[in-house]
């Protein structure tokens, strides 16, 4: 995979990394991006508590030096949300689900992801909901997402659109995170990841900052206002409240 090394004239909302995508997917109408097979549930279960749960807790604590704050607000909301984050480590979903434990969540990632060895299987692991350039996919995508949301589960979103390993800065959001909220009359809460300055032993052996994942108030849609009124506030009101917390 290659890196863009010059951002300045980079749309920020593009993919500075060129992924190695090797393998056909397609989410066509025959895919089914929430299982129903209760064997295939079980098994994505004990996996994902098991075995992938301690895996990524060691991994980030030791590599990465995680730090998760803020997890009060979760318990202000009950039942469905949003959840929006910046995209910055391609570990962050599951340093996400590590937040959110033991809670499960829902993922919308690139189907780029599902064209790679191994990754596609981690992916789908950690409930990924891949987002296509076909329509019809997309359509597919929102039922599906609107269905989660009816049944009180969680999903996330990175309206950045693109991940941007260890950016410091907020960049521009898209809309897609905040539509579905307003259409579902749903919260959002924002995840702001952050870097810090690596200490002990590891400084010795690490270049790479450590990084702090922190979990800022629900926001809800203003439903007085018009749908695309509610839209632009909310993600207005929470790219600013990221921004602030980015700067801390």
């Amino acid at each position: 995979m290659e890196k863009i090394n010059n951002l300045e004239d980079v749309d920020e909302n593009s993919d500075i990394i060129d992924m190695w995508t090797p393998l056909d997917f397609d989410s066509n109408e025959n895919y089914k991006f929430v299982s129903d097979n209760d064997l295939y549930n079980l098994i994505s279960d004990i996996v994902y508590y098991f075995i992938a749960v301690p895996v990524i807790y060691i991994i980030s604590k030791v590599m990465f030096g995680l730090k998760i704050e803020g997890r009060e607000n979760l318990k202000k909301v009950n039942g469905a949300a949003i959840t929006v984050s910046n995209h910055v480590h391609f570990l962050d979903c599951a340093m996400i689900g590590l937040a959110m434990f033991p809670k499960r969540i829902y993922y919308t990632a690139s189907d780029g992801s599902f064209k790679m060895p191994v990754i596609r299987h981690l992916v789908k692991l950690l409930n990924a909901l891949p987002i296509s350039d076909n329509i019809n996919s997309k359509k597919r995508l929102l039922l599906a997402i609107n269905d989660l949301l009816a049944k009180k589960e969680k999903v996330h979103f990175y309206p950045e659109a693109s991940m941007w390993p260890y950016h410091e800065k907020i960049r521009k959001f898209k809309n897609g995170a905040f539509e579905v909220a307003t259409r579902n009359n749903v919260p959002v809460i924002p995840i702001v990841f952050k870097f810090r300055e690596v200490t002990g032993w590891r400084k010795f052996i690490k270049e790479k900052p450590f990084i702090t994942l922190k979990i800022l108030e629900p926001v809800y849609p203003n439903t007085e206002a018009s749908r695309r009124e509610q839209i632009e506030s909310l993600k207005e009101i929470i790219s600013n409240k990221m921004k602030e917390e980015s700067r801390n």
